[in-house]
């Protein structure tokens, strides 16, 4: 089965072999967990039930504890540049390019649970819309699988951290360096900050989905409820013609639900993951120069061995953003799927008498789209082209230097 699809009701599950969820909540409680250890939220949920999230004294105090150590990680980095344990041997544009993004990553890690909590409420509000949206589409007769939901959600955590704690290893285990305790301090604060936005946006794409899995499981209430023959008689075509109104008028509800909450989603994550962002692309600039230079034969054995480094976590950071664009195509897909069900319903003679209903609810779907907006990425493509046409020539001219 296909972890973008969600189960049918003879799939399976719920299964006796995982975990029992109750709730929206619960699905979406390990993830919630780790991001507390690893300090990326300050905030705690009192009520699974209703969704209340407060921010107690604790979280404060552990919020100024983790940031302290975050300073002081970064402080002693800059102070006796650290970060010449992993780029020791390197040119000067890579020594000091990786370095500000080592430094840069702890900073985004140190100012992420400070914005998420001030927007707490936002996070409320995702998880309230998304427990009304299914405790109504519950009463359609369609209940969500928080269960297999949460299978998914722990199938891609572990995944990455896996694959995070994998490259770590890697990396230092070809590294000669000199364990002090000062270095560990740093080191540590680094792969914390790594653990924590592989977290943080793991955390964006489990919502997505989340996102995805209900506007699915509406698409297959509205397809089998709306578009069922309707061949009985005249009082029951009536009954029927009814049930199809309140149907419809439901589902409009459930749709905004669906919008609110991915607005809820944009504002909560967009900010941060910006950084991460310009963390990710000059990443991947300095492990493109670092293979040019290998490429060009003007790097030594241990640079070559480096850059299969940095190109690992250059790919590794990529395969974030390709899963959340696949997660958006999906999402936008099941918008044109729901759309094309509205359509079709309303040319059924059974819904004749609804086709204000239908044009109304088509209207809604055409003007609002429940979407993950990035400002960061809303940009014209032909701008786009000509930054990485720019960045490219400025990589080949920093390569002729090296030649000569």
């Amino acid at each position: 089965m296909s972890l973008l699809k969600e189960p049918k009701a003879n799939s399976g599950w719920p299964n006796s072999w995982w975990f029992s969820v109750q709730n929206n909540v619960d699905s979406l409680n390990h993830i919630h967990v780790a991001l507390k250890v690893f300090g990326i939220v300050a905030y705690t949920i009192v009520d699974r039930i209703n969704c209340e999230i407060i921010v107690s004294v604790s979280d404060l105090v552990l919020l100024v504890i983790f940031s302290l150590f975050r300073i002081y990680g970064i402080v002693i980095g800059v102070q006796n540049e650290l970060w010449e344990t992993l780029v020791d041997g390197e040119p000067a544009a890579i020594v000091y390019g990786f370095a500000s993004l080592m430094v840069l990553v702890i900073v985004v890690i140190s100012v992420t649970p400070i914005y998420v909590m001030v927007h707490r409420q936002k996070v409320q509000d995702i998880l309230k819309d998304f427990k009304e949206y299914d405790d109504e589409v519950g009463q359609l007769g369609y209940p969500m699988n928080h269960q297999y939901y949460h299978f998914r959600v722990s199938v891609f955590l572990s995944i990455c951290l896996a694959a995070l704690g994998a490259i770590v290893a890697i990396t230092l285990s070809l590294r000669n360096i000199e364990y002090q305790l000062d270095v560990l301090i740093f080191l540590a604060f680094f792969c914390a900050g790594c653990f924590g936005n592989t977290l943080f946006h793991t955390a964006l794409n489990v919502l997505i989905l989340g996102v995805h899995g209900r506007l699915q499981l509406l698409n297959r209430c509205l397809k089998e409820l709306l578009q069922e023959t309707d061949d009985r008689s005249i009082n029951q075509q009536k009954v029927g013609q009814l049930r199809r109104d309140v149907v419809i008028v439901q589902a409009a509800k459930l749709y905004d639900k669906l919008c609110d909450a991915s607005e809820g989603i944009s504002v909560v994550f967009s900010s941060p993951l910006i950084l991460q962002s310009i963390n990710t692309f000059f990443v991947h600039l300095l492990s493109s120069y670092a293979g040019m230079r290998v490429f060009l034969h003007q790097a030594t054995p241990q640079q070559t061995v480096n850059t299969g480094l940095y190109l690992s976590w250059s790919l590794y950071f990529l395969f974030f953003v390709c899963q959340t664009i696949l997660y958006l195509a999906a999402l936008r897909h099941q918008k044109s799927i729901l759309l094309g069900i509205v359509h079709r319903s309303l040319n059924l003679p059974q819904n004749e008498f609804l086709i204000d209903r239908f044009h109304q609810l088509s209207e809604q779907i055409t003007s609002r789209a429940p979407h993950i907006t990035f400002f960061f990425f809303e940009l014209h493509p032909l701008i786009i082209v000509q930054a990485c046409g720019e960045l490219a020539t400025y990589l080949l001219i920093l390569v002729q230097f090296d030649m000569q």
